[in-house]
């Protein structure tokens, strides 16, 4: 339902990306059945949790928390190999300027292969023409991740990847929009 409140086309990929699992969704002109969708676990959550065990492992000093990795998540997201992100942290009890970058690139980027093999499961038939990707859900917001989503789908014939333009009621508007156009 999010890809339609995107505009996205019929046969489009929705990738909806919450705290707990991401729902990797075929578009159809019905309701999805089993076949239109993998449900891959882990989500936003899962990216926290990998973040906070990074950043223990280089600091274990660091006096982190759940909602502070998911801050900076959501701030820095996928980051280029290049970026530098140099935040203050607290480590033994004091604020420790700590650069971040390669620690949530990776966080963030870990979920990409199993994110592609779904997509992949669901690809059209025929594999050589791109499709369009919908990134749906809060996790679907992460800032760079469109860019490496459609690098990875070079891989399978290329295609295009483009956001919910509100992520929160994305769904709810696509199943309006749905039975309204019925």
């Amino acid at each position: 339902m999010a890809g339609r409140a995107a505009g996205a086309p019929a046969g489009a990929i929705v990738v909806d990306m919450g705290a707990g699992a991401t729902v990797v969704c075929r578009m159809t002109s019905e309701p999805p059945g089993e076949r239109d969708m993998v449900i891959v676990p882990g989500g936003g959550d899962a990216i926290d949790l990998n973040l906070l065990e990074r950043l223990r492992l280089k600091l274990p000093n660091g006096e982190f928390t759940i909602s502070g990795m998911r801050d900076l998540k959501e701030r820095y997201g996928c980051l280029l190999d290049s970026d530098s992100a140099l935040v203050g942290l607290p480590v033994a009890g004091r604020t420790a300027p700590v650069d971040v970058a390669e620690s949530v690139a990776a966080a963030s980027r870990a979920p990409l292969a199993t994110i592609l093999q779904a997509v992949k499961s669901l690809w059209p038939e025929g594999r050589n023409q791109a499709v369009t990707v919908v990134l749906a859900g809060c996790g679907g917001q992460l800032p760079g991740l469109e860019l490496m989503l459609a690098e990875g789908l070079k891989t399978l014939g290329g295609g295009k990847v483009m956001r919910v333009p509100d992520p929160v009621f994305a769904g709810a508007e696509g199943a309006l929009a749905r039975t309204v156009h019925n």
